[in-house]
């Protein structure tokens, strides 16, 4: 597990490329926060990490959204 005792940030991880980096973060190990605007997605993407037995905080938020990501990243 190279990500063991780590945190993947994944922006974009609602689909695509950044829900398979998100899987494959949490498959080597790695806590991951998975970021996306799409609620809906980044939810399913956090399912499929936790039901694989993984660790998945999905949060909802755009790139104008800064001090609320700064402020999910310091908890």
């Amino acid at each position: 597990m190279r990500f063991n005792a780590k945190i993947a940030v994944v922006t974009g991880a609602s689909g695509g490329l950044g829900s398979l980096y998100s899987q494959m973060s949490a498959r080597e190990g790695a806590r991951v926060v998975a970021v996306d605007r799409a609620a809906e997605g980044v939810q399913k993407t956090a399912a499929l990490i936790r039901e694989a037995g993984g660790a998945c905080l999905p949060v909802t938020a755009g790139p104008t959204e800064s001090a609320r990501l700064e402020k999910i990243m310091a908890s």
